[in-house]
């Protein structure tokens, strides 16, 4: 607030439950006289009038829920600045914009800059200057915007943001979405067919993409307002900050009292977006869409860099496929129209001129996924208390599928019945067996860790895994001896419950593997090791610590029972080598997930054939309806059993800007086909 500037001061309450809570109260000032009077007008949201004066200091007095008052004191005034007012008429096609300063603002006599932009484009611009005077009134037009929020910033010549203020626009331009049903009502397990038209808001038929979900309203709470659909989420919610209670009541209601609730909400949660450098100079797509299924990355000799001309070939097992390709001036290659694999892995192997591996590297360029953090959300009411009591028949009608379905006439269910699989490891050299070992991780374990060392696997995977101290006089065998500067004092190693592990590479003892004849192995060479390999290189690893399979290890090694055998299985299958084997590239890209049509099931007429009972809560999705120039399509669907109503959610987007959005009821009566 700037001294002797009006101002409109919003305001929310909220609740420990993260909701709205309704106040009302008073504003003071210093002399505890009363200058304004204040009160919610939806969901603890409101705004108040003051015309602060030089010198003052102001108290908010709230009444809180329960009777309590509380004093909250208002910003200090500052007694020099501007300030931005927007009075937003619903029924005004224009934006009446007020920019007011103090007067040693407006004898400086700088330009200033007043920007509307919507949906992240500027669409007006105007410069004016505060010289000789200290307010700028101007209209603009609503017409400059599309629906939705519009952000308004008063610069600085320098670019430097003073006041922002965003406000709602609506040119009354959505799509009318019409859905018409072939009868009134229905029996269960009756075929319903849909006749859907879409329009612009001059009767125009209109060509766009849709989705249609049918949902069983004994199951499937229908709340309006407090569910979000692509209008509050495109026009409203996207250009908010924190949670917003009930979106659809702000966009749903033709009211005065809804239009001045959300140009409330808009004062108290739209401050965003202050980042201006961004505006004009926006950042590149981190996550670029992939529009085709291939391979690409670049070869690299051991000065990091790129190699041309040099031959890569790439093989799968599963599908057996074998491809080949040169490397560009820039070390780059790349191999695109692969067929769609659910869970690929592709062996790629690179040579120089001289057609060996020698002093190359491959690199792949892979996609990093975007990490998704949960939504702030309020507190809700547990499940076994909800008043109208639909999540509990959900509850229960999942319970009676999972007992029911399949369940053929006359016959029994069984009680569940849990068969263990031995996980088995191909290629392993366990000297008990394959899979015969206390812990089993298996190739489908390993696919769920992603990119990790295998020192990082043992750690997260291995309960017990770490590394301590050990004397070395009390460990038999001489893995440690190359740490072990005075005898008597104790060594670091990698143990498992306080016994030192022994890892073996597909038969072969790291230890052995990577000393030379003349040293033993020290600590450090087993973590650079440990750390050399990824989980993509491996295909299983066997833990032994039990006598029960320790002790074949023990007559083998010629060791005691003091240690833990690690049996560690690698896709090369040629021991600890893989990490030092250059023009090499084991790569596991993401999984396809290709999409599943939604299944409706189809009864014909007078079917006397025993089905089991149909309790589906979602009786149709339909994720893409295309309309044709007509504006029109129809859709399908057969009912279930549950002789109650349905609800038709129908929204979409005519691919231009412009959305709709359409509930229907469906009525169902009892009696059956």
């Amino acid at each position: 607030m700037v001294a002797g500037l009006p101002a409109y001061v919003g305001f929310k309450a909220i609740g420990e439950d993260g909701k709205g809570q309704n106040i009302s109260g008073i504003i003071t000032d210093n002399g505890n006289n009363t200058i304004a009077e204040f009160s919610s007008l939806h969901n603890g949201m409101g705004n108040v009038y003051i015309a602060p004066k030089a010198g003052e200091s102001y108290t908010a007095k709230v009444n809180l829920p329960g009777g309590l008052v509380k004093s909250y004191s208002l910003p200090a005034l500052k007694p020099s600045g501007m300030v931005l007012h927007i009075k937003n008429r619903a029924e005004s096609d224009s934006l009446d914009v007020l920019v007011a300063s103090t007067a040693d603002i407006g004898a400086l006599g700088d330009n200033y800059y007043l920007i509307g932009r919507a949906r992240g484009i500027v669409c007006y611009a105007a410069v004016f200057s505060l010289k000789n005077t200290n307010f700028v009134k101007q209209k603009i037009p609503k017409s400059l915007f599309p629906t939705g929020v519009a952000h308004f910033t008063v610069m600085s010549a320098n670019n430097q943001p003073i006041n922002e203020r965003v406000v709602y626009i609506d040119r009354h331009d959505r799509l009318n979405v019409q859905i018409t049903t072939d009868k009134p009502t229905y029996t269960a397990r009756d075929s319903v067919s849909v006749k859907i038209k879409v329009t612009d808001k001059n009767g125009n038929p209109i060509a766009g993409n849709f989705s249609m979900a049918v949902t069983d309203d004994k199951q499937v709470k229908q709340d309006t307002l407090n569910r979000e659909n692509i209008l509050t989420r495109l026009l409203l919610t996207a250009d908010l900050k924190g949670f917003i209670e009930e979106p659809g009541y702000y966009l749903s209601h033709k009211t005065d009292t809804a239009w001045q609730a959300l140009d409330n909400l808009l004062l108290t949660q739209g401050w965003v977006d202050y980042n201006w450098k961004q505006v004009f100079n926006p950042p590149a797509i981190t996550y670029q869409p992939e529009k085709e299924f291939k391979v690409n990355g670049t070869v690299k000799n051991v000065f990091n860099l790129p190699v041309k001309g040099s031959n890569v070939l790439l093989f799968s097992i599963k599908p057996r496929m074998l491809m080949d390709t040169i490397t560009d001036q820039n070390g780059k290659f790349i191999f695109d129209r692969l067929p769609k694999i659910d869970t690929p892995v592709f062996f790629l192997k690179a040579v120089n001129k001289s057609g060996k591996s020698f002093n190359v590297n491959i690199g792949i360029d892979e996609t990093k996924t975007p990490d998704f953090t949960k939504p702030f959300s309020p507190k809700t009411i547990p499940w076994y208390i909800e008043s109208d009591g639909i999540l509990l028949n959900y509850t229960k009608t999942r319970a009676s599928l999972s007992e029911l379905d399949n369940l053929a006439k006359g016959s029994h269910l069984l009680k569940e019945v849990k068969i263990k699989a031995q996980k088995i490891i191909k290629g392993s050299q366990n000297l008990n067996g394959p899979g015969e070992a206390d812990q089993v991780i298996d190739e489908k374990d390993l696919e769920k860790v992603g990119k990790k060392t295998l020192l990082q696997l043992l750690q997260e995977s291995v309960k017990g895994f770490g590394e301590r101290f050990f004397n070395p006089y009390s460990v038999t065998d001489n893995i440690l001896a190359k740490n072990v500067s005075d005898g008597h004092n104790p060594n670091e190693w990698y143990s498992i419950n306080r016994k030192p592990i022994k890892f073996i590479i597909d038969g072969i003892s790291a230890a052995q593997a990577i000393s030379s004849p003349e040293s033993s192995t020290s600590f450090i060479d087993i973590r650079n090791f440990l750390t050399g390999f990824l989980a993509e290189d491996i295909k299983g690893i066997e833990v032994n610590f039990s006598p029960k399979y320790t002790s074949t290890y023990e007559l083998s090694f010629k060791l005691s029972s003091d240690y833990v055998f690690i049996e560690i299985t690698t896709r090369s299958g040629n021991g600890p080598y893989l990490n030092n084997t250059p023009g090499r590239y084991l790569f596991k890209p993401l999984p396809i997930s290709s999409p599943v049509a939604f299944y409706k099931p189809r009864y014909t007429l007078k079917d006397q054939t025993k089905h089991s009972p149909d309790l589906r809560s979602t009786i149709s999705w339909e994720p893409n309806i295309i309309t044709d120039k007509n504006g029109e399509a129809k859709v399908w669907f057969f009912t279930a059993d549950n002789p109650i109503a349905y609800t038709l959610t129908l929204e979409g987007s005519d691919m231009n800007g412009n959305v709709g959005f359409k509930t229907s009821g469906l009525f169902i009566n009892k009696s059956t086909n």
